[in-house]
């Protein structure tokens, strides 16, 4: 975001109007926790009072990300603008995923699941191509809450229901994870190395390679 989108002549105009702040959430963990930063990059718009109007999660090329602030300056496709649109189509399966993705990463989990839920329940076959990211999402919240053995359960069944490589290949990943954050390393190590053998040029795959050369030693040597 920094080399490709914040440094944009089109997007440091902006500086007119609003004020910029970087703030690095390694360091800075009372602003994370105060404005509830689950990932990075965060481009969070906030008022003069400090309250956040919106976010923009994840990298976003330049004509992307100035469309979302663009819409966030009229409130449009902010929370409240979809909540109110939600009241009247209670059932929009794709604004219920929007909305679900915005409590994501705002830390309201009960919100997040109740409508994540609502998409998977809706589309069982998946046609809106969102409850397959809507059930990914829903097994991720319960790893990002700690409740590693639900998330395992939940992403192993997702890798059986969806067939969407990308997502299948993130919750081996995940799963991996969940046994690592266990401490159970040595089923940590056999899940790395299944996304292996699932995908060995992936994404992933140093990572993986990683986290079983870093795990392999500790089981190796017990502290």
């Amino acid at each position: 975001m920094d080399k490709e989108t914040y440094s944009h002549e089109r997007v440091v105009v902006l500086s007119k109007d609003y004020i910029f702040a970087k703030v690095n959430v390694k360091e800075d963990s009372l602003t994370k926790k105060q404005y509830k930063i689950f990932a990075t990059p965060t481009a969070l718009m906030a008022n003069a009072d400090g309250q956040e109007i919106d976010r923009v999660v994840d990298f976003h090329p330049t004509e992307e990300f100035l469309a979302i602030i663009k819409d966030y300056k009229k409130g449009k496709n902010t929370l409240p603008d979809l909540e109110k649109r939600l009241s009247k189509k209670p059932e929009d399966v794709k604004l219920l995923y929007t909305l679900g993705d915005k409590y994501q990463w705002r830390g309201n989990n009960e919100k997040a699941t109740e409508m994540f839920t609502k998409v998977v329940v809706l589309d069982p076959e998946n046609i809106s191509l969102k409850a397959d990211s809507a059930s990914f999402s829903l097994a991720y919240l319960k790893y990002r809450t700690e409740n590693y053995q639900g998330a395992i359960a939940d992403f192993e069944r997702f890798k059986t229901e969806y067939s969407n490589p990308n997502l299948v290949g993130d919750a081996q990943i995940y799963i991996a994870l969940s046994y690592e954050k266990s401490d159970n390393k040595a089923e940590a190590v056999k899940q790395y190395q299944k996304y292996l053998e699932m995908y060995p040029g992936g994404e992933n795959a140093d990572y993986a390679k990683e986290h079983i050369e870093k795990l392999t030693q500790k089981v190796e040597k017990p502290e």
